[in-house]
């Protein structure tokens, strides 16, 4: 059971009267001392030996910390680099990137949470501010983006960096038995490798057009980083040709190859064969959607609605630019394929959080004159999720009360959690009791968490509740 606190230190300057209290969210009992506001003993919360109640007090006093000064909480999130932050948390305090300081963000380095630590990365190399030393700490991640952002530092340092160089970095050595034989296929590092692939394609793709042409020439039926790096790095050359592979999904295009080889008993088998080609499906089509203008929307759909493709972000901010309504169930069935990688099975852990918001924010886009017909879009309840919390207050209280009981009856208890926290963000008092008291009525099951916070939202004084809901909204 949480102890309860000892008045010892409050988040605001002790000269500053707290005319705004914050809710510890560790539920543990506070109280209030004169005209101080709300103090919480946050040390012994943050330095609890209970990872949960440690990493919730961690997010929410940086949180707090943030709405005074975003380098103050990442200073303070630099000092605890082994808490996960959680997605909302990221999003909230690197909205402004672009407007803190090098060298804040260079103390975050260390932080463990993937996405995070991305995001500060890539802003860093686009800086170029990211030192040697910066650049081999990232190039030491288990997460193989992380140390493919270190890498192409290192390679900026270091023109004289070569590919097998890059490889060590990348790929991690696989495990092998005493025998020296590799245990099994999910030992190698799939992620490693496909982020080599990655780097190669970059510096492919800075060569002259007619050079690589030349590489492209050399290429195996195995091997496509020149054919892609002729997309991404000279678009403007080779559109058409792309649009006609797209268009047939590369099956065309493989065939040829496969023709070539036939002969030599280097064949690929069929399964090999789909692979190859959906894979040149998926990079062409990313290449595509980056550089095309409208009037190729209908290719676009074409190819995603006929090709088994994954979720990417260049396909989403082509949709969200150029799409209509509907094109949010593209982005919805989308959301349902999000890249695993070969050798990765669909219950291997890969943060895809950013992904979700960006879907997320895309059919918010999309749909925001049929805010109703989103919900009835079949999506993932990590979309749905990110929906709701996205969702603007005017677009959230447009909602009837019954469609807001609709969605707290939804089969997930994380979306009925959220959709609750959001209510008593957006919702008067009197709309919170008539819903509750309506949710009472519903034939058959309704659901605890949903009453829990409809409950606290009618009850606890509101300027208090709404507090206690952004809390818990955020730090989930």
């Amino acid at each position: 059971m949480t102890p309860s606190l000892r008045v010892s230190f409050c988040p605001q300057p002790e000269q500053t009267p707290c005319s705004n209290p914050q809710f510890c969210p560790t539920g543990a009992d506070v109280r209030h001392v004169g005209d101080d506001g709300l103090q919480i003993d946050w040390a012994q919360f943050v330095g609890s030996s209970e990872a949960n109640v440690s990493r919730a007090s961690v997010r929410s006093l940086a949180r707090i910390k943030s709405q005074i000064s975003t380098t103050d909480a990442l200073r303070f999130v630099a000092e605890h680099e082994s808490v996960d932050l959680g997605s909302e948390l990221t999003g909230e305090l690197l909205s402004n990137i672009n407007t803190i300081e090098t060298e804040v963000l260079r103390a975050c380095l260390k932080n463990k949470t993937s996405t995070f630590r991305v995001a500060i990365a890539t802003e860093l190399f686009e800086r170029t501010a990211l030192t040697k030393a910066d650049a081999h700490l990232l190039c030491e991640s288990a997460e193989a983006d992380i140390r493919l952002i270190g890498a192409k530092a290192l390679a900026q340092q270091n023109p004289g960096l070569t590919l097998s160089d890059v490889r060590k970095l990348l790929v991690k050595p696989r495990k092998s038995n005493s025998m020296g034989f590799l245990v099994s296929p999910q030992d190698r590092d799939y992620p490693g490798e496909e982020a080599f692939e990655d780097y190669k394609v970059g510096v492919l793709s800075r060569m002259p057009y007619q050079d690589l042409l030349e590489v492209q020439k050399d290429e195996s039926f195995f091997s496509t980083e020149a054919t892609i790096a002729l997309y991404r790095g000279h678009f403007g050359k080779v559109k058409i040709d792309l649009e006609k592979n797209l268009l047939d999904g590369f099956e065309e295009f493989c065939a040829g190859r496969r023709d070539a080889i036939e002969g030599s008993g280097g064949a690929p088998s069929e399964a090999v064969y789909n692979f190859v080609r959906e894979g040149l499906v998926q990079s062409g089509l990313e290449a595509f959607s980056a550089k095309a203008k409208k009037p190729k929307l209908a290719t676009v759909r074409r190819v995603v609605d006929n090709c088994d493709v994954r979720f990417s972000t260049e396909v989403a901010e082509f949709f969200a630019k150029y799409g209509d309504w509907e094109d949010a169930a593209r982005i919805a069935t989308l959301s349902g394929k999000m890249k695993y990688g070969p050798g990765l099975s669909l219950l291997s852990f890969i943060d895809h959080s950013m992904d979700y918001q960006l879907a997320a924010n895309t059919i918010l886009k999309l749909g925001a004159k049929r805010i109703a017909d989103i919900w009835m879009l079949d999506l993932p309840n990590q979309v749905r999720v990110q929906i709701v919390f996205q969702m603007p207050k005017k677009l959230f209280s447009a909602f009837d009360d019954q469609g807001i009981i609709d969605m707290l009856l939804w089969d997930s208890d994380v979306v009925r959690e959220v959709v609750a926290l959001k209510a008593i963000l957006c919702l008067s008092k009197a709309r919170l009791r008539n819903i509750l008291d309506a949710y009472y009525l519903v034939d058959g099951s309704y659901y605890y968490n949903a009453i829990f916070w409809l409950d606290l939202g009618v009850s606890a004084d509101q300027s208090m509740g709404k507090k206690i809901s952004l809390n818990a909204i955020i730090t989930k």
